[in-house]
């Protein structure tokens, strides 16, 4: 059975550039419809491991993202070097989740399944036309999955698998070019 969480951490987005000469960040939130960071007093940002924390002295709606104060940062060069990092809190600052409910992050090494098959385990996921698509290393290759009820049958976080349908119909139309749910 899996962890519950292998990171205390949830990534709500990434840095974009700085927004005027103050030093504010644009955010670009994962899910730009969650008010989670608007919740939060601090954040964590950085890239991998290597994260800082920073209180966050205000927040505003941008075009797209959000405008971003953070306390210590104050000019536009210092900005500059957070863009491209990825702004994050820790799990338990986070609202719950309603039984059939997850964070993106959960997916990541969940195991994949077809029936009997094992097709390979989760490496990434992103939005795409809004619907959220998955990164399966399958036998070598990668399959995209979108998350939609076509494709997927349940997400048992708590078991650590996904269990899917029609991976033949995503390997046809993906070798075409021709996926159309994506």
């Amino acid at each position: 059975m899996r962890q519950e969480s292998k990171s205390c951490y949830v990534e709500l987005g990434v840095i974009g550039r700085p927004h005027g000469v103050k030093g504010e960040v644009k955010v670009f939130l994962h899910n730009p419809s969650s008010e989670n960071l608007t919740q939060l007093s601090h954040v964590y940002i950085g890239n991998g491991n290597d994260r800082v924390r920073y209180a966050i002295d205000s927040i505003r709606p941008g075009s797209g993202c959000l405008r971003l104060a953070l306390n210590g940062v104050t000019t536009r060069e210092q900005a500059d070097g957070l863009k491209g990092q990825k702004i994050c809190t820790e799990r338990d600052t986070l609202a719950g989740l309603a039984e059939d409910e997850f964070y993106v992050v959960d997916l990541l090494g969940l195991d994949v399944w077809e029936g009997e098959t094992h097709l390979g385990r989760v490496l990434s996921s992103r939005e795409q036309g809004g619907i959220e698509v998955i990164t399966v290393s399958a036998s070598g290759e990668e399959l995209q999955i979108p998350l939609v009820e076509e494709y997927v049958v349940a997400i048992e976080i708590h078991a650590g698998r996904i269990l899917i349908r029609n991976s033949a119909q995503l390997r046809l139309s993906d070798a075409h070019g021709e996926n159309e749910q994506c």
